[in-house]
């Protein structure tokens, strides 16, 4: 099976791929949301990292499956943050 080159299954600002905080920041702004609201969810998002990665590590996954999901999500933090 071919591995799948898109980060969204459906566009953001006209992009499936390579998307950044801006992106997400400008997705926000279209939703109404303040500067304020939208700096809130990067910190809420941000601040429950490490429990994320403590929910995948007690998964049913294989401990390469949770590598992989693990360093999946540390390049999608590293594109935000």
């Amino acid at each position: 099976m071919p591995e799948d080159s898109e980060e969204l299954a459906l566009t953001l600002g006209a992009k499936k791929r390579k998307l950044t905080r801006k992106s997400f920041e400008l997705f926000g702004k279209n939703l109404g949301f303040n500067d304020k609201q939208i700096d809130g969810v990067f910190k809420h998002f941000l601040k429950n990292k490490s429990k994320s990665i403590n929910l995948i590590k007690r998964s049913f996954l294989s401990d390469n499956m949770q590598y992989k999901y693990i360093a999946l999500m540390e390049s999608r933090y590293d594109a935000l943050y």
